[in-house]
């Protein structure tokens, strides 16, 4: 069992921290994020940022909204927090950008800059150096945009190991045209801070945790996906 304590999110129309409203679906109708504005959010003093392709700048920024939310964005000392994040097609879109660049003139100018994000975990090592993380960091190629195996190891892994605190989330772009599933792909990143004991006083969003059937009960309620657990957290708990 482990408690919700931070929340950071962003679609192609806003983004935020903290109790999800209204204004938040992952399913939105826009197919591209042109801009994050993410210095008028929190600040981040990581030259690295303006380089990050849009898929990494969107999980790193949903990471450092959680970590606000959660009150773990400040550090003085590395902590062991681990990362776990689920994506459907990763950093294709980069790859195939990155592709492009390289059958010009036999690779000769091939992009540099294209190539550094041809990995679809290069924002979790970003986000582990700038905020001191030196937990497992890993992504879980979730069969569909919605999917909860890799919450449902996340929730395992913190109950079963010797771990405080994690990080889990999802992160996806909507796929070129040819790879798209009829509808069902999502433009935009979400991910929540989950820890193991919360002093008196500290907020939180519930409890969450996996049933003896392996349900994933978040409030006393089955999650059977994302959008449900996402839509539980949009109404305030006492």
């Amino acid at each position: 069992m482990a408690f919700i304590t931070g929340l950071g999110w962003l679609d192609s129309f806003c983004m935020g921290h903290g109790l999800i409203d209204d204004k938040y679906s992952l399913q939105s109708n826009s197919k591209t994020i042109s801009e994050l504005n993410f210095k008028s959010i929190i600040d981040i003093p990581h030259s690295r940022l303006g380089r990050m392709d849009m898929y990494s700048k969107m999980g790193f920024l949903a990471i450092a909204l959680a970590l606000k939310d959660a009150g773990l964005d400040q550090w003085k000392q590395k902590r062991d927090i681990s990362i776990i994040a689920s994506t459907m097609y990763g950093c294709l879109t980069t790859d195939l950008a990155y592709w492009d660049t390289v059958l010009v003139d036999n690779g000769l100018f091939a992009s540099p800059n294209l190539f550094a994000y041809t990995l679809p975990t290069v924002f979790l090592g970003e986000a582990a150096v700038c905020f001191g993380l030196i937990g497992q960091q890993f992504i879980v190629n979730d069969s569909s945009p919605i999917g909860i195996s890799g919450l449902q190891l996340t929730i395992d892994t913190i109950d079963d190991e010797d771990t405080e605190c994690m990080l889990y989330g999802l992160c996806d772009l909507f796929p070129p045209l040819e790879f798209c599933q009829h509808g069902q792909d999502i433009c935009g990143a979400f991910f929540m801070v989950l820890e193991k004991t919360v002093q008196d006083g500290r907020k939180t969003y519930g409890e969450i945790y996996r049933n003896t059937m392996g349900d994933i009960i978040f409030n006393e309620k089955i999650i059977p996906n994302i959008l449900v657990l996402i839509n539980s957290l949009s109404h305030k708990t006492e």
